[in-house]
């Protein structure tokens, strides 16, 4: 099996978006929707798939100042500035004909989901 074969294995694309799914959720909530969409062709990823995954290492690699701050001068006694919960849905992307759904929760200003 040649280097470019091995490479090329769904097995390895589904490692790699663990991978990213990690960072989703532990620091960079930003990349969720790119992973999300990634993710969707799991089984079977082209060539194509790879360059998008790609081209999100450049995203992250250029952007590593970026990831989850909270904010100490916020009280958390004040209940009104504790927690937001928000959420999207479009059903049956016209063009994909799949549904994607989104959530973000906010503590204290810092996305934390």
């Amino acid at each position: 099996m040649s280097q470019e074969e091995n490479c090329n294995s769904s097995n390895d694309y589904a490692s790699f978006l663990g991978a990213l799914q990690f960072l989703t959720c532990a620091t960079r909530p930003d990349i969720a929707y790119a992973v999300s969409q990634l993710s969707r062709f799991t089984a079977n990823p082209s060539k194509t798939h790879y360059a998008a995954a790609k081209q999100l290492l450049h995203y992250l690699a250029g952007t590593r100042q970026y990831g989850l701050t909270y904010k100490a001068d916020k009280p958390y006694l004040q209940r009104e500035n504790l927690f937001y919960s928000y959420s999207d849905a479009a059903y049956a992307n016209a063009k994909e004909y799949q549904s994607t759904s989104g959530y973000v929760c906010l503590a204290s200003g810092t996305a934390i989901t």
